[in-house]
C-alpha cells in the first residue's frame, strides 16, 4: 500500500473547497490509497490546518494563499513525472537544503547521516535531477537550480545568498532617458526577430517613423505592438507592481490583431518547437505557477540582484508558457520591468544570439540556469556598451 501524505491531501484538495467527508471518500477510492485509515487523513487535514495550509473552518476544507507556492511545486512535479513526496521526505529536504543554500557541499561530512543513509538521500535526489555530483572522491555534490527546484525553493523559503554568488553578475550602468530611447529601438527588435520576424534595425527604424518597409502586414504589426507594449512598461515601471492583471494587460498589446483573444491565458496542450520541454496545459496548473512566480518575485525583489532576479523570473515565465503565442516576448518585458523598477535600463540582446538564447533555456530546464542568467546579464551589457 502507498503511504498517504499530507502533500498528497493538499493535491486532492487543489480543485475547490470539498466537505470532510467527502474529501476522504474520494481519497480512499483510489487504488493506492483504499486502505487508508479515515483517522489518518483526519490528521494530515489537522496537521495542513496547523501550516496555515488549509483554512480552519470545521467541516468545508479549502486551501489558504499560503498553500499556492507548495502546491504550484507539487503539480509541477506531477506534470514531469517526478514523485513529489521524495524531495518533501524529512531527511531528503533537510540535506537538499543544506546543498542548495552552500550551492556545492561535501555530502558525506555534511549531510549528518551516516554514509549508507547519505549515499541513499544523494540518489534519491539525483533521480529526479535535483542535485548532481560535482566530484566523486571525496563526493562533492551540487544543487540544478532549474524551474522544479526553484518551486520547490520557493514554497519552503530557501536562501539564494550562495547560488547567486555562483552567477557574480557584472555591473550594468544606470538607466537614463538617452538610453532609453535607444534601448526601446533595440529591444522591439531584439524581442521581434528572435520570435522569427525578418526585419533588420532599419526596418524597425522605418517602420517606428511610419515609413514604407519590404515587410508583411504581421511583421509590420509584431514591431509596432512590441513598441507600444515596451512604452507602456516604461510608463507604469515605477508606480504598478508586477502582477497577473498587468502581464495579461502586457500581452493583449503585443499580440493585438495577431491572435484571437490577445491577453487572456490559453489552456489547450502547447509546445515549445525544438524543445523537449513539458508544459503544463490545465488552468489549474497554469493558474498556480504563474501565481507562484509572482510570489517568487514578491518575496525575493529586495534580497536579491535585480540582474539576476528578473532573469529568473523571465525563465519562469516561458517555461510555464501561459498564452497560446507571445510567451517569449511577454517575459522579456516582465524581465524589463523588474530592472527598470531598480533604475537599470531595459532587457535586449542581440538576436545574433538567439540560438543559444533557445539552448539555455533548455539547458535550465534540464540541467540548471545559472548559464542563462550569465548570458541574460552578459549579453544586455553587451549591447548597452555597444557604440
Amino acid at each position: 500500500m502507498v503511504i498517504l501524505t499530507k502533500y498528497d491531501v493538499l493535491v486532492y484538495l487543489s480543485n475547490g473547497s470539498v466537505e470532510k467527508d467527502r474529501l476522504v471518500r474520494r481519497i480512499r477510492q483510489n487504488v493506492f490509497f483504499e486502505k487508508t485509515a479515515e483517522r489518518k487523513i483526519r490528521q494530515l487535514v489537522a496537521e495542513l490546518k496547523r501550516e496555515g495550509l488549509i483554512l480552519k473552518n470545521k467541516e468545508i476544507l479549502a486551501l489558504t494563499g499560503k498553500a499556492t507556492d507548495m502546491l504550484a511545486f507539487l503539480l509541477w512535479a506531477k506534470k514531469d513525472g517526478i514523485d513529489y513526496n521524495i524531495p518533501l521526505r524529512k531527511a531528503n529536504e533537510g540535506v537538499f537544503r543544506k546543498i542548495f543554500e552552500s550551492q556545492e557541499t561535501a555530502l558525506i561530512a555534511k549531510s549528518g547521516f551516516s554514509k549508507p543513509t547519505a549515499l541513499k538521500i544523494a540518489r534519491e535526489l539525483e533521480s529526479i535531477n535535483f542535485i548532481k555530483a560535482a566530484k566523486k572522491k571525496p563526493l562533492i555534490v551540487r544543487a540544478n537550480v532549474t524551474d522544479r527546484t526553484i518551486f520547490f525553493a520557493n514554497a519552503l523559503g530557501y536562501d539564494f545568498a550562495a547560488f547567486q554568488k555562483r552567477i557574480k553578475p557584472v555591473g550594468i550602468k544606470k538607466d537614463s532617458p538617452k538610453l532609453r530611447e535607444h534601448l526601446i529601438k533595440l529591444h522591439v527588435y531584439s524581442t521581434t526577430v528572435t520570435e522569427g520576424n525578418t526585419a533588420t534595425q532599419r526596418d524597425v527604424e522605418r517602420i517606428l517613423n511610419n515609413l514604407d518597409s519590404r515587410l508583411t502586414p504581421k511583421e509590420v504589426m509584431e514591431i509596432i505592438n512590441a513598441k507600444k507594449a515596451v512604452d507602456e512598461v516604461c510608463r507604469i515601471c515605477k508606480t504598478e507592481e508586477l502582477s497577473v492583471p498587468l502581464i495579461k494587460r502586457l500581452h493583449s498589446i503585443l499580440m493585438a490583431n495577431l491572435i484571437e483573444e490577445p491577453g487572456e491565458f490559453s489552456y489547450a496542450r502547447k509546445r515549445i518547437i525544438g524543445s523537449p520541454a513539458k508544459l503544463p496545459d490545465s488552468k489549474l496548473e497554469i493558474d498556480t505557477a504563474v501565481q507562484a512566480a509572482l510570489t517568487f518575485y514578491a518575496k525575493y525583489k529586495e534580497r536579491m540582484n535585480p540582474l539576476v532576479l528578473s532573469a529568473i523570473v523571465h525563465f519562469l515565465l516561458v517555461s510555464i508558457h501561459p498564452f497560446i503565442d507571445g510567451n517569449g516576448r511577454v517575459a522579456r518585458l516582465a524581465h524589463s520591468f523588474i530592472l527598470m523598477k531598480k533604475g537599470l535600463p531595459l532587457f535586449a540582446f542581440d538576436p545574433d544570439h538567439k540560438n543559444k538564447y533557445f539552448e539555455l533555456l533548455d539547458k535550465g530546464r534540464s540541467e540548471s540556469i545559472e548559464d542563462f542568467i550569465a548570458f541574460c546579464i552578459e549579453k544586455h551589457k553587451e549591447l548597452i556598451e555597444r557604440p
